[in-house]
Order: C-alpha cells, then sequence, then structure tokens
C-alpha cells in the first residue's frame, strides 16, 4: 500500500462527510452534542436577557424621573443598560459554549470512532477499564501539555522578536498555522491512537515519519471546524477522517479472521 501524502491526509475529513451522510443512525450519537451545546447556549442567552432586565430595574428607576426631558434620558438609560448588559451576557455565553464544545463532544466522538473502526474495519470497541481510562486521561494530559509547551517554546520567542523585525513575523504566522493544523491532527487522531495505548513519545515520532499527511488532515479539519457552532455538525467527520487516516498509516490493521476449527472426523 502506497503511503498516503499530503493530499491524501487532507481528503480524509471531507470523505468522513460521506461517511456520515452514509449512516444517517450515528445522529443518536454526535446529535447529542450539539444538543448539550446548543442547549446550553440557549439557557445562557435566556439568563442574559432575564439579568438584564434585573440589572436595569435595580440600577435605573424610570418611574422616578421628572416628567419631560428626565423621564426620556431615564428612558433611554434604561434601554442602552439593557441592551449593553444583555449582549456582555450573550457574548458571554456564545464564548462559554464555544470553549465547553470540544470538552462535551469528546466522549460521544471517541465512540464515534469505535463504530468507525467497527463498521469500517471489523475492529471490535475495546473493553472499558478504570485503571485504562485513569491513564488515558494521563496521557492526553501529558500529550497537551506538550503541545502547548511546543507552541509557546517556538511561536512564542518568535513572535516577540517579529515586534522589531516585520519580516520575523510572516514566519510566525507560518509556523503558528503549521502547528495548529498539526494539533488538529493529533487531537483527531487521539481516539485511535488511545485505543492502542500509543504514547506520547510514539506520537511525536509518528508526526516525524508522517509530517505531510499528519499536516494535509490537520489543515482539513483545521477548515471544517473554522466556525464556531457549525464546527459541531463536522466533528463526526473529523473524527471519521482521523480513524481513516490511522488505518492508512497502518495503525488500525484489520482483526486476524477467527481460524474455522477442523471438523474431527468421526468413526
Amino acid at each position: 500500500m502506497t503511503p498516503p501524502g499530503f493530499f491524501e491526509g487532507l481528503r480524509q475529513p471531507f470523505r468522513g462527510i460521506g461517511f456520515v451522510v452514509r449512516n444517517p443512525g450515528l445522529v443518536r450519537i454526535w446529535g447529542w452534542p450539539v444538543a448539550i451545546v446548543f442547549g446550553l447556549w440557549t439557557l445562557g442567552c435566556v439568563a442574559s436577557i432575564w439579568g438584564s432586565m434585573l440589572y436595569a430595574n435595580s440600577h435605573v428607576d424610570v418611574e422616578a424621573a421628572a416628567p419631560g426631558l428626565e423621564t426620556g434620558v431615564a428612558s433611554l438609560k434604561y434601554l442602552l443598560t439593557r441592551v449593553i448588559t444583555t449582549m456582555v451576557g450573550m457574548a458571554s455565553a456564545t464564548l462559554a459554549a464555544v470553549l465547553l464544545s470540544p470538552i462535551v463532544a469528546a466522549p460521544f466522538n471517541d465512540r464515534m470512532g469505535e463504530v468507525v473502526e467497527e463498521r469500517e474495519f471489523g475492529v471490535p470497541p475495546p473493553d472499558f477499564s478504570t485503571g485504562k481510562l485513569v491513564r488515558d486521561t494521563a496521557r492526553t494530559v501529558r500529550l497537551e501539555a506538550l503541545k502547548v509547551g511546543v507552541f509557546l517554546g517556538v511561536v512564542g520567542p518568535i513572535t516577540v522578536v517579529g515586534l522589531f523585525l516585520g519580516p520575523v513575523s510572516v514566519l510566525s504566522t507560518a509556523l503558528s498555522l503549521g502547528l495548529t493544523w498539526l494539533y488538529f491532527a493529533l487531537d483527531y487522531v487521539d481516539g485511535p491512537l488511545t485505543r492502542r495505548n500509543v504514547g506520547v513519545r510514539e506520537r511525536v515520532r509518528l508526526l516525524m515519519r508522517h509530517p505531510a499527511p499528519m499536516l494535509g488532515f490537520g489543515l482539513g479539519v483545521w477548515l471544517l471546524l473554522l466556525v464556531p457552532f457549525v464546527q459541531l455538525f463536522f466533528m463526526p467527520a473529523a473524527v471519521v477522517g482521523g480513524t481513516r487516516l490511522c488505518h492508512r498509516l497502518g495503525l488500525i490493521p484489520a482483526p486476524s479472521p477467527t481460524p474455522t476449527p477442523t471438523p474431527t472426523p468421526t468413526a
């Protein structure tokens, strides 16, 4: 099998869309994070509207204003207070929903990956284990710390230098984009690698052995998840694409067929 290249990696998330469309029953998995995040966002917006009314009522007394110009000024102040506090509240609810969406979607994405492996490659899902869950969580924390450390250690100094040397800022932007794409790639191949106990060092070596397909895959995922909220509908495709890429890289071998027992000859 020919090793995948940059464009093969780039195509995987978009091919994942086709898989999701062909399997509409998977909405029972990926529909939950969409419903949860939009539900939390709606509650936050409603709370913002209600809170803005309470805040304005307690800080602006229109009825106490004298008739005429003073009443008009008080009414305008009341309206502006309602509008500004509502906008601040809704912006906060939106930001919270965007930040929470990957966390909410994580267990559902993991289940999606298991279904993809089972349907596409015949790999049954692993048995649940509390010890394995703890080890996987610790590995994820180490990986996230490594990613943040690399980003700050590489892009940070170049960005500071770029403040004084204009051309260096171009290099900083290019590095930021490249690292962002690699981070997305690592995020969406995490499920298959975690299920196979692939450690942090092995993941780094994976990037070094296959930089082109991983970079292309990360770019494809970045394009799909670029728009907040809309990203929730494309996360399943990114999960499918990451699982398929792992298979193309030989990380998800097909299970060995169960040997057919030889019938015992009868006398």
